[in-house]
């Protein structure tokens, strides 16, 4: 749920209980934690994901330069991976005793905290429009997930750090201390790339170089760049958990089918799948797909939680003050436990956004994903059980 911040914040501060036609306490919009809907408003591109990075990189020969960086390793374009990481994900002489000491995106250690993630703009790197755009693709994945965004505070010693760096990359999951995401403004600000790059700092790898990735597209090897052609490397069930959700070529983490290749046309990707090609690799107004919501909700253990998306003590305060009561359509889905709203009995709705969860049931995925779809679409599937 979007709502224009600019413009009638005035008669917000007037109207605690009424603004704009949408009941929302004034302190929400003073915080701007639901930013301004900002959709459309990025630039069109026809190019891909890799295109774009590869270019706010400077192309091939400086991201071969800049492979050692910010004390990791820069691999598949936008990962910036510590050593043990990335000896963990590439094949190494001393693989086998590192892995077993430490399976990469396995290990729970790099996941954050009870899905909180602090994060903060470098001063000056961002005009307010464009960290808008990002604080809405950090809303994408709160509205779907159980995880949390938040600006970060002096106490926290753990945090994103959003800058205008030379390119777009992330480091992969929480690995401590401030961790950039760059998002560079010769190429990376557009909404598919913001979802990615978080998705990055969230833990997630690229959809193509999963395990199973051979049943669903094939690498065309002469087509690669010589000296990139360990950006396709394939990681194995001890490196990367798939936790039972299916490959996904709309995903935000799949790169497109030329990218890595000479000469910058030719395929470097055959899909299996023809009928799939065109959705893969796009960045212009991108979405998460229902398996990139899956997957992060299994990996934070999401599933049958109740927890309050938003500043838990926020949501406290403004329930006391009865806001659950006088905007329950802001309040009920984003503060759920402090409105007591955790176990709601006599009513059957969708947990999700029910549009999506309307066209993902059309979509024919209660039946193709019924664990995730059925709990958390249950008026969409037509679950919805007599009691209800």
């Amino acid at each position: 749920m979007h709502f224009r911040v600019a413009g009638f914040l005035s008669v917000c501060a007037v109207l605690w209980h009424w603004c704009n036609g949408q009941n929302i306490p004034v302190d929400l919009e003073k915080d701007n934690i639901t930013p301004p809907n900002m959709l459309g408003q990025e630039p069109p591109t026809d190019k891909t994901m890799g295109q774009l990075i590869m270019d706010a990189m400077g192309g091939f020969k400086d991201i071969l330069e800049l492979k050692n960086m910010h004390g990791g390793i820069l691999m598949e374009l936008d990962m910036v991976l510590s050593k043990e990481q990335y000896y963990s994900l590439y094949q190494q002489p001393n693989r086998t005793q590192i892995r077993r000491k430490r399976k990469a995106i396995r290990n729970p250690n790099l996941r954050w905290p009870n899905g909180v993630i602090p994060y903060r703009f470098y001063p000056g790197h961002f005009d307010q429009r464009d960290q808008d755009m990002v604080r809405q693709a950090m809303r994408e994945w709160e509205r779907n997930t159980c995880l949390r965004f938040r600006e970060a505070t002096s106490s926290d010693v753990n945090k994103v750090v959003f800058t205008d760096g030379r390119g777009c990359f992330s480091m992969l999951g929480m690995v401590g201390g401030e961790q950039e995401v760059s998002l560079s403004s010769a190429g990376c600000r557009y909404r598919g790339l913001y979802l990615h790059e978080i998705g990055h700092a969230i833990g997630l790898v690229h959809e193509h170089n999963r395990p199973d990735r051979d049943d669903y597209v094939e690498i065309i090897w002469k087509n690669v760049q010589t000296n990139m052609l360990d950006q396709f490397n394939k990681y194995t069930l001890y490196d990367v958990d798939q936790m039972n959700v299916a490959y996904d070529y709309s995903s935000v983490m799949h790169y497109a089918v030329t990218d890595f290749s000479k000469g910058g046309g030719l395929k470097t990707m055959r899909v299996k799948y023809p009928e799939k090609e065109a959705s893969i690799g796009k960045v212009y107004m991108k979405e998460l797909s229902f398996t990139d919501i899956e997957i992060v909700n299994k990996m934070y253990s999401c599933h049958g939680k109740c927890t309050d998306k938003y500043d838990a003590v926020k949501c406290q305060t403004w329930a006391r003050a009865g806001e659950c009561e006088r905007n329950p359509t802001w309040m009920l889905p984003n503060c759920q436990k402090a409105c007591g709203k955790c176990s709601v009995t006599g009513k059957c709705t969708d947990k999700y956004d029910a549009l999506q969860c309307q066209t993902w049931a059309r979509a024919g995925q209660c039946e193709k994903n019924p664990t995730w779809m059925l709990p958390n679409c249950q008026k969409a599937c037509g679950k919805c059980s007599v009691t209800s």
